[in-house]
């Protein structure tokens, strides 16, 4: 039994020994291959330790400058929210005389005369009303208008109305 145990022992020993031996091999031969390798390092192992390295701090690099980009968009955020409060506090003091002078869209009474409505948007193809919003007072829908203008509301140019694109669609085939 003892002889066994001694013959196992001596297998176990070859078996490291050859996987330091291959281990070793692996490592020059792959090593000879690599012309990036940094002659510095000592073994082929060091060079791609050295690389991995390289790539986690360009990573890091990366993820300051991402940091330093949202701090910088968090103070205009936050800049903005200070002065579009001013820039509401301002319209909402206008007199109807001053809101009547500016207007930034067409702000019109219904056609029954019991609302007024304001119209944000027209059709690309036929120049429809598209986009029509009431309210209870002439007031009211010049206070959007202006409110729309001073935030720097712009509506899309390129949207048409069922009828006319029904129309073009026609026309086209």
């Amino acid at each position: 039994m003892l002889h066994m145990k001694e013959i196992t022992m001596y297998v176990c020993r070859k078996v490291r020994s050859l996987e330091r031996a291959l281990e070793a091999a692996f490592y020059a031969f792959f090593g000879e291959l690599s012309d990036d390798r940094d002659q510095s390092c000592g073994s082929y192992r060091e060079s791609l330790l050295r690389k991995k390295l390289e790539g986690k701090e360009r990573d890091v690099k990366y993820l300051q400058f991402q940091l330093a980009k949202a701090r910088t968009d968090i103070s205009e955020l936050r800049q903005l929210r200070t002065s579009a409060a001013e820039v509401f506090a301002e319209v909402l003091s206008r007199t109807d005389e001053q809101l009547r002078q500016s207007p930034a869209h067409i702000v019109r009474e219904t056609a029954d005369k019991t609302a007024w409505e304001v119209v944000t948007a027209h059709c690309c193809l036929g120049g429809c009303d598209l986009d029509i919003y009431s309210f209870p007072t002439e007031r009211d829908a010049r206070l959007y208008s202006a409110l729309l203008k001073a935030v720097g509301h712009h509506a899309p140019n390129n949207r048409a109305c069922p009828t006319c694109y029904a129309e073009y669609m026609k026309d086209c085939i």
